[in-house]
């Protein structure tokens, strides 16, 4: 999770704010009358596929006026295992869905559109054809790149770009100045990494995606966990990550007997479970204040070893959850199109609004198609909790 406040620090709130929101939110839940209609609301072309970026990176731009997201034409449907990539483009709107405009032409796989993030109000990071770009939405010009090799992080943090290559190691490109540095050599495998909210650690993933890692960048010391990774990670906060469970035996922290398959949890950066977050969740998102968490149906395996298609016909729901909560506030939608969510990988891929009044997420239409929708929570959450001063 990117802590989208001005200084992206992270919140944690106390039990006594905690139960607060929750009895806040019951009631709101229970009084609101808002239509589903009402709350969700499509944004972008309708008949194309269209992907918002990284599971719990938002899709707004700092100042919260601009959306960015992906858009892929024709027929994207493919196995999962061959991942095929697809002309695409990135296009830009205004932060209530109108004045729609095609700012790249590209190629990408499905899987987490472009990879998309902004850099600031009017720049924006992706990936295209195996190399990374920053763009100007406005003037439609890359002003850097493309970094051929070079796949940029989740998502830029105060006008720096993390970047990486596996086998090679780790870059920096600093938008003020234009310049882009080596931080350090690897020689393992980078996949999924993320700036931590100070800016002094990321967290990755190596050896096949499968062990968590982090770096340290002033000492340049890399320590690798050697139980399996919490699937689809994120930073909490500096001193902690969440993700959730995939399989009960060699798993990071993981009690068979105490934590439960398919949840939400929060991990120390010793790798011990800290916390119970919410319940089952695959790609969980959670509010920059901790107060919230959106998770949706587990990939469909009976066991983690089982193959992929023998649960295949499994609905897939999205959820809204209070913090330390297994049952959800809401039910955000549920459909019956799971191939194209697992096997072509148009992942659902929820995100919070900056001012944790929405709810972004890509939901499957039919059995070819996926969309980028945002639901307004108005009624069914709190308000954010202000951020604390160090």
């Amino acid at each position: 999770m990117v802590r989208w406040t001005t200084s992206i620090r992270s919140v944690i709130i106390g039990a006594t704010a905690v139960g607060a929101v929750l009895l806040l939110s019951s009631f709101a839940y229970a009084s609101s009358g808002e239509s589903e209609a009402v709350r969700e609301h499509r944004v972008g072309p309708g008949d194309v596929t269209t992907s918002w970026g990284y599971y719990g990176v938002t899709p707004e731009c700092p100042d919260g006026e601009r959306l960015v997201y992906a858009v892929f034409r024709g027929n994207i449907v493919s196995p999962r295992a061959e991942r095929p990539s697809h002309p695409g483009e990135l296009w830009v709107s205004d932060i209530d869905g109108e004045n729609q405009r095609k700012v790249f032409e590209g190629q990408n796989t499905v899987h987490n559109g472009f990879g998309q993030s902004w850099v600031d109000n009017e720049r924006i990071v992706f990936r295209s054809e195996g190399a990374a770009y920053v763009l100007n939405v406005d003037t439609k010009e890359v002003e850097f790149g493309p970094f051929d090799g070079l796949i940029p992080a989740h998502y830029a943090m105060e006008g720096k770009v993390l970047l990486s290559r596996s086998r090679h190691g780790f870059y920096e490109l600093d938008i003020a100045t234009g310049d882009k540095r080596k931080m350090e050599s690897y020689d393992g495998t980078i996949t999924h990494l993320q700036y931590a909210p100070d800016m002094r650690r990321a967290l990755f993933t190596t050896e096949g995606n499968y062990h968590l890692a982090k770096l340290h960048f002033e000492s340049a010391e890399i320590d690798v966990f050697p139980d399996w990774k919490p699937m689809h990670f994120q930073w909490f906060d500096n001193n902690s990550l969440f993700g959730s469970i995939a399989k009960p035996e060699d798993m990071l922290g993981v009690d068979p007997q105490e934590h439960h398959l398919t949840e939400v949890y929060r991990w120390n950066l010793e790798g011990e479970i800290i916390e119970h977050l919410a319940g089952e969740g695959c790609h969980p998102a959670v509010r920059a204040d901790g107060a919230y968490v959106a998770g949706e149906t587990y990939y469909p395996w009976e066991k983690y070893d089982s193959h992929w298609t023998d649960h295949m016909d499994k609905e897939v729901s999205l959820w809204l959850y209070a913090r330390g909560r297994r049952e959800p506030i809401k039910t955000i939608y549920t459909h019956d199109f799971p191939h194209i969510v697992w096997e072509t990988r148009a992942h659902v891929n929820p995100s919070f609004s900056r001012d944790g009044k929405r709810l972004y997420y890509n939901k499957a239409v039919s059995e070819d198609a996926s969309q980028t929708f945002y639901y307004d929570l108005t009624g069914l959450v709190g308000p954010m909790e202000e951020e604390e001063t160090e």
